[in-house]
């Protein structure tokens, strides 16, 4: 791999640093190549590893380099600060236990709803599919085409509505489930 290469793909895998740090790294690498002579057309890997190697080890030392800096403040105001947000906690539990309850009966509640109207949707369009098919079937005697081919659309608009719900229920979830794991989901610590 050479020279410019190596230090273009290094700074890449470097993205999740801090500026400064990023900087540093990469101006000792280019440094250390041009102290043994090497142009940016030549071949480094023989001194180092891949780039990806290099980057990992980096990372790992500023997070320990950043891990002594920022060591965790214990003092007595955090142990009161902790006492009293338990304390707090064990007596908000008779309010925020049946709160919580009753989020969860209101949403199972919903979705009992939901899935009821969806199944309701799906059997009538199935069956007024059916009914129209075979009305369709018989008004070639009968002559009621017309009648048919509405009860038989209808049928079929029935089950595409029930069809496009369920779509929609399914992005709604996936929507969630995104917004859920940015709300919750791991920080990056600078």
């Amino acid at each position: 791999m050479k020279k410019i290469d190596f230090l273009n793909e290094l700074e890449k895998r470097l993205k999740v640093l801090p500026a400064d740090d990023r900087s540093d790294a990469l101006y000792y690498f280019n440094e250390y190549l041009e102290d043994m002579g090497l142009t940016d057309n030549d071949d480094v890997s023989s001194v180092f590893e891949s780039p990806k190697d290099v980057a990992g080890k980096i990372i790992e030392e500023c997070r320990i380099k950043h891990i002594a800096e920022h060591p965790v403040n214990k003092s007595v105001k955090n142990n009161a600060t902790i006492i009293w947000l338990s304390i707090l906690g064990i007596l908000s539990l008779p309010i925020s236990v049946p709160a919580v309850a009753v989020i969860f009966v209101i949403a199972l509640c919903l979705l009992i709803f939901v899935g009821a109207i969806i199944l309701s949707l799906a059997v009538c369009g199935i069956a007024m599919g059916f009914t129209g098919f075979v009305c369709l079937l018989v008004s070639f005697f009968t002559g009621s085409f017309g009648q048919s081919l509405v009860l038989f659309g209808t049928g079929l608009m029935l089950i595409a509505f029930a069809i496009l719900i369920i779509i929609g229920l399914i992005s709604l979830i996936r929507l969630l489930g995104f917004v859920f794991s940015k709300i919750f989901g791991k920080k990056r610590v600078k």
